[in-house]
């Protein structure tokens, strides 16, 4: 009979293995069918809902670990092995993750959910921008700033109030 301690490592790798196949999929549909957003690094950033919901059962690295295999899929299955699509994305990825692990060194119910979805995006933009001008050697990329930033800002803020919806429906199903 297995122990309790595997039957958690389990049930940890089940629930990491969820989420990070949920933001895999979600960046897919994203990127593949829905209307691309005329600036760049702008996004509707779905895949963020399934790291918002499922965060706190994870550590950091778990986190990472989501983000990490997320941003290689992804980039793999869409560009191929550009590396520079990979570090701009690898980028906003990490900015994104220190956004989510910092948030869970608030108090409980101190940041809602549309607060982290609107600083991961943010953060996320912000480092994508840096790491094109990084590239480029030019500061041009940071011209988008301002758009990039409202987009990011709406975009996130949607996302969070979409994976506050999930939650509530998720706790209700749980009750009942």
């Amino acid at each position: 009979m297995p122990s309790t301690d595997n039957s958690r490592r389990v049930s940890k790798i089940s629930l990491i293995s969820f989420v990070a196949a949920g933001a895999i999929a979600a960046s897919l549909i994203e990127d593949t069918t829905l209307p691309a957003i005329p600036i760049p690094g702008a996004g509707y950033g779905l895949n963020n809902i399934f790291l918002l919901l499922f965060a706190s059962f994870f550590s950091p690295a778990e986190i990472l670990a989501v983000q990490l295999l997320k941003v290689i899929v992804v980039n793999m299955v869409l560009r191929g092995l550009n590396p520079i699509g990979f570090f701009i994305s690898l980028s906003g990825t990490l900015a994104a993750t220190f956004v989510i692990v910092l948030s869970k060194k608030t108090k409980p119910g101190g940041v809602t959910f549309a607060g982290i979805s609107v600083l991961m995006a943010a953060f996320h933009v912000l480092s994508q921008l840096f790491a094109a001008s990084l590239i480029l050697m030019s500061t041009a990329p940071l011209y988008y700033l301002q758009v990039s930033g409202i987009i990011s800002a709406f975009s996130g803020f949607v996302c969070g109030i979409i994976a506050n919806l999930v939650k509530s429906k998720i706790n209700a199903y749980l009750k009942a």
